[in-house]
């Protein structure tokens, strides 16, 4: 391997790899559309036809098969997907990102061809318990391929989950995210630990049709942030939604969203206008397509 090679190897892993998805804003939009409209807020929520992307201790509760499926482009340079499909208790997910990061050139300036950046994970969760109190577990394999500079790693964890319902109007959730496992292994000998996070939230519902979220994001030594979402259910067939998330310790630095989301015979769509700031301009609207199949 030339010199030239382990320079670019190490500079996108330490720097482009390490923080692709905060970057990105991947942890805004992985979630769905749904909870993306109510703020990023989705640990007390069920009903969603994507729950290994949220709280997937509410798998405890599922009976119909599902599906989901959400697919756009971020920054008119990432390409996104998300898919998940739901069968009882049981749930499969993958998350794949393709991004272009340029040519590879030599010491003549002469070009080596395009570098690809390609992240893909596998995700299948499980969640047992009953109405009241259940819990999930989540596993995850993650694969991260640098083409033209022979760079890849791979990662295995588990994640954590858990949900209580007290009373009819309270909802809680309870998540830890790379609890077990959360070391990403790359082929140039290089290992990086998956940063563990943690979240809290709930719903209460404040009037028959009317919803209120709260999640709190923990984060070793970093501030807790909060996000905030309301939902509005029009006969049961529209869904009317907004919310607002902190984006730092600033409490006043926060990002307001709205969505809108339909069901009609087994058909879900759900729309959410969120203009993340670290997503840019041009990647403010998303859309998650679900089935009851």
């Amino acid at each position: 391997m030339t010199k030239q090679k382990l320079y670019i190897i190490l500079l996108f892993a330490a720097c482009l790899h390490g923080e692709a998805k905060q970057a990105y804003g991947f942890d805004t939009v992985i979630h769905g559309a749904d909870a993306a409209a109510r703020g990023g807020t989705y640990l007390g929520a069920n009903g969603t036809t994507q729950p290994i992307f949220q709280n997937y201790a509410f798998l405890s509760q599922r009976a119909q098969p599902q599906a989901a499926l959400s697919v756009f482009k971020l920054l008119n340079e990432v390409n996104y997907l998300t898919a998940a499909y739901t069968h009882g208790h049981f749930s499969l997910g993958v998350l794949s990102v393709q991004d272009s990061l340029g040519y590879l050139r030599d010491a003549q300036n002469n070009s080596r061809g395009r570098i690809g950046y390609s992240d893909t994970t596998l995700y299948a969760a499980y969640g047992l318990g009953g109405r009241k109190l259940s819990g999930g577990w989540r596993l995850k394999y993650n694969s991260k391929t640098y083409s033209e500079v022979g760079a890849s790693a791979q990662a295995l964890s588990a994640d954590l989950a858990a949900s209580y319902r007290p009373h009819r109007l309270w909802t809680f959730g309870a998540q830890a995210n790379n609890l077990l496992g959360g070391e990403l292994r790359w082929s140039t000998g290089q290992v990086e630990e998956l940063t563990k996070t943690y979240g809290l939230g709930g719903k209460y519902q404040a009037a028959p049709n009317l919803d209120l979220y709260t999640d709190i994001r923990l984060e070793k030594n970093q501030p807790p942030l909060f996000s905030c979402g309301v939902e509005y259910n029009l006969a049961r067939r529209v869904f009317l939604r907004g919310g607002f998330r902190q984006n730092n310790d600033l409490i006043l630095n926060t990002n307001f969203s709205a969505g809108l989301g339909f069901r009609w015979q087994g058909l879900s769509l759900d729309y959410a206008y969120n203009p993340d700031p670290d997503l840019g301009g041009n990647a403010s609207h998303f859309v998650t397509l679900g089935w009851e199949l």
